[in-house]
């Protein structure tokens, strides 16, 4: 049987915080017309956990744990884009 790794939302459900998925979508311009790329993240109470964000930016954490403003605006930064949102 292959091994399955939890994601960070099913470790979280594990550990007993109710959490959940969040596609994050950026786009090239701030009329949202020209999509750059989707981004997958888990909020959890509140924040936004992403251990993946390096792949825009080596600056951002390995480990990232942030509000939901500060984390789109400082990831639609470092990916040097407009705007960055969350698909609810």
């Amino acid at each position: 049987m292959p091994h399955h790794r939890p994601t960070g939302n099913e470790s979280s459900h594990c550990a007993g915080s109710p959490s959940s998925n969040r596609s994050n979508r950026r786009w090239l311009d701030e009329a949202r017309t020209i999509l750059a790329f989707l981004h997958l993240a888990t909020r959890c109470h509140g924040m936004i956990l992403d251990g993946t964000a390096r792949q825009f930016n080596l600056d951002l954490p390995s480990a990232w744990i942030a509000t939901e403003q500060d984390y789109l605006q400082h990831l639609a930064a470092a990916a040097r884009l407009e705007h960055a949102t969350i698909l609810k």
